[in-house]
């Protein structure tokens, strides 16, 4: 007998209250205009983008002020 589970991550929700919280999953991923509009406002946590994928959000390791400062070892 197959079991089937069922997973579904839920979002804080900030200023954008009109978001629907189950939305970044992967059968029913954010638009590329509801994405940008997260960046821009600072409310990216993370999800499923139409035809991007999944995308992690920010890394903020807590070192430095936000202004720019530490190293960056890119390519």
């Amino acid at each position: 007998m197959a079991t089937t589970i069922r997973h579904v991550t839920l979002k804080p929700l900030g200023k954008n209250k009109d978001i629907d919280p189950s939305k970044g999953t992967v059968v029913n991923p954010f638009t590329q205009a509801e994405y940008n509009n997260l960046c821009h406002t600072g409310e990216w946590t993370g999800g499923y983008v139409e035809t991007m994928g999944y995308v992690a959000p920010p890394m903020m390791d807590g070192m430095g002020d936000g202004s720019g400062s530490g190293s960056y070892y890119g390519n």
